[in-house]
């Protein structure tokens, strides 16, 4: 095997081996994964479409087939996103999700053009800007959701998703230039057949390997959430009051904050009370997320400890300030104070 040859597959095995591990730890209870299978399994045979392309030659039904591939795999994408987000993928966005490639795929099968393969340049470019903008809006409102339930969102939400729409937003552009410059400009150019295989290789594990390890679901989102019939009317000035001792007597007389992985409804049993009222309170008195308004807390209370034994070992400080892991804990301190607990320590202890 030459090392053209090589780069002209790397993507499809790249694609190949991760679609095989998903297959094999199949989950039946989490449908993202399953739909990023699909999405890896349309990526697998799209770069082999593309493998084969440059090192055998160009097969009218194999460009179609290609045709399908690449108007599908952001639709599907989408729909992964879409799973990360929400419990359900109506039937209607399925049918939607296939049907500019496969009517494209058609037409060209029977009619080959110039202009049907313009067409297809200019809605896979719609369909990236188009998953680009829903796919952000669904991953804001998830982090949203998730940030007024848990006080960890930890391997929730944070890492994984904010790397996987760093990955998407670069492979969608990667995609989009080397569709609108058409794959033949790649024959008479090694160096840049090999950046452009590299590239999709390294991305493409990236979103494999993040969409892999992520475990949370929203199905576990929903069971956590529970229950909760919504209030039928707002709370008046002398209730909203009372909440607020109750709240402020909790959470920070009785360092409520202190106890990890608590969750919205910790709080709201504990006072007596729904989520919603607890929720729309800390939104509006605090102008914070319940999960910025505990971290604070917490990162206000290791200051205190690093003040006062700079030589313990972090992990203790975390555990002490109420974080399961030290991963959490460097990340909320970075957040509220722009430093690591050493350049904390650093500076105001000199």
């Amino acid at each position: 095997m030459t090392l053209r040859t090589l780069f002209c597959f790397l993507p499809f095995l790249v694609c190949l081996c991760w679609t095989a591990c998903f297959i094999f730890n199949f989950r039946q209870d989490n449908k993202a994964k399953q739909m990023l299978a699909v999405f890896l399994a349309t990526c697998t045979v799209l770069y082999l479409c593309h493998g084969l392309y440059f090192t055998t030659g160009y097969s009218h039904l194999r460009d179609c087939i290609w045709s399908f591939c690449s108007l599908a795999v952001y639709p599907f994408y989408y729909c992964y996103i879409r799973l990360l987000s929400t419990r359900k993928l109506s039937r209607k966005l399925a049918f939607l999700v296939i049907l500019p490639g496969a009517v494209i795929a058609v037409i060209k099968f029977f009619q080959p053009s110039t202009i049907v393969d313009n067409v297809q340049k200019i809605v896979m470019l719609i369909q990236v800007l188009l998953v680009l903008v829903l796919g952000t809006r669904s991953l804001d409102n998830l982090n949203r959701q998730l940030s007024e339930f848990y006080s960890d969102t930890e391997k929730r939400d944070a890492t994984p998703i904010k790397n996987l729409l760093i990955v998407f937003v670069i492979t969608s552009v990667a995609s989009a230039i080397a569709n609108v410059l058409g794959r033949q400009i790649f024959g008479d150019s090694n160096v840049l057949l090999y950046s452009i295989s590299l590239t999709f290789s390294v991305l493409l594990f990236c979103v494999s390997y993040i969409g892999f390890h992520r475990d949370f679901t929203m199905e576990q989102f929903t069971k956590d959430l529970g229950k909760e019939e919504q209030p039928e009317q707002a709370l008046s000035e002398e209730e909203g009051r009372l909440l607020g001792q109750k709240l402020f007597t909790l959470i920070e007389e009785e360092e409520f904050f202190l106890n990890s992985n608590i969750t919205l409804n910790d709080v709201a049993k504990r006072i007596g009370t729904c989520r919603t009222y607890v929720s729309n309170y800390i939104n509006k008195n605090k102008g914070v997320s319940f999960s910025d308004y505990i971290n604070e807390l917490r990162i206000e209370h290791a200051k205190k400890l690093l003040s006062a034994s700079r030589n313990e070992k972090m992990i203790i400080i975390a555990e002490m300030s109420g974080y399961a892991n030290e991963q959490s804990f460097f990340r909320n301190f970075r957040k509220f104070t722009d430093m690591t607990p050493s350049e904390w320590i650093a500076k105001n202890h000199n």
